[in-house]
């Protein structure tokens, strides 16, 4: 009976132990939650405000996750929530689509002229438009960023 007790209670130290371990380490995650909320916001000011057009792409589809103002003017709208594709496709712009799609696909970033004859952005002007690919933490492609100086 001593030993089964000697056992409960040494038992119940590391389970104390491993309680105050894992308290710590969720304190620790809910600060770094916190930390990339902050960092995600800040990201999103940055991009909203920039004075060329930005489109965050993400995932093979490659669904519109943000795009600003001078974005949606480009392309001739709201896109946020849309794939690629099909704003692509409602602004007649399918170098767009074709260079993210490069982009993703061979994980390099490409510069795209559109705009041309029979590809008239919104603006009825032509662009040049840079491809980026991003990443997900293991390095991997998980998206593409469309970047585009604003029409003049």
């Amino acid at each position: 009976l001593e030993t089964n007790n000697e056992e409960l209670q040494a038992t119940n130290e590391e389970l104390e132990a491993t309680n105050e371990e894992l308290g710590a380490r969720t304190a620790d995650l809910q600060e770094t939650m916190r930390s990339l909320a902050l960092e995600r916001a800040r990201l999103g000011e940055i991009v909203s405000h920039a004075p060329f057009a930005i489109v965050v792409l993400r995932g093979p589809g490659l669904q519109v996750e943000t795009a600003n103002e001078t974005a949606a003017a480009v392309l001739g709208g709201a896109t946020v929530g849309r794939s690629l594709a099909e704003v692509c496709l409602a602004a007649n712009l399918p170098t767009v689509l074709q260079g993210a799609q490069e982009a993703f696909r061979n994980d390099r970033a490409s510069l795209i002229a559109a705009g041309g004859p029979g590809e008239p952005t919104a603006e009825g002007l032509p662009m040049a438009f840079a491809a980026v690919p991003t990443h997900d933490g293991d390095g991997k492609v998980f998206g593409v960023v469309l970047y585009a100086p604003p029409p003049r």
